[in-house]
């Protein structure tokens, strides 16, 4: 059984982009990239409180194919929900999954 068969959800990965505004400021927002199958959870009182410590809220984790191109740049959008990424791991550094850790937004 590959560890794809258990991700029973999908979501869209959303790209940070920039784009000068009328007054030459940077104006950011998130453009819509492709869908991906995931498995999201709560994260652990353990895993909230290590990030906690650098000063940052995860509340939700996502367990991704190892071929996501994610980045802590970008976002993920699950259903009407939003989360920041703050992590990227590769727990097993086999490439076999890759473990996003979100903030959910709003």
């Amino acid at each position: 059984m590959s560890v794809e068969s258990l991700f029973n959800s999908n979501a869209t990965l959303q790209t940070r982009t920039q784009t000068l505004d009328a007054f030459g400021g940077i104006k950011e927002s998130f453009a819509t990239g492709e869908t991906f199958a995931c498995r999201i959870q709560p994260t652990s009182a353990d895993e909230q409180n290590l990030y906690s410590r650098e000063g940052q809220v995860v509340n939700a984790k996502a367990y991704v194919s190892h071929r996501l191109n994610a980045t802590v740049t970008d976002q993920v959008a699950f259903g009407d929900r939003t989360f920041l990424i703050r992590g990227v791991i590769n727990p097993d550094e086999a490439d076999v999954f890759k473990v996003l850790f979100l903030e959910e937004q709003g």
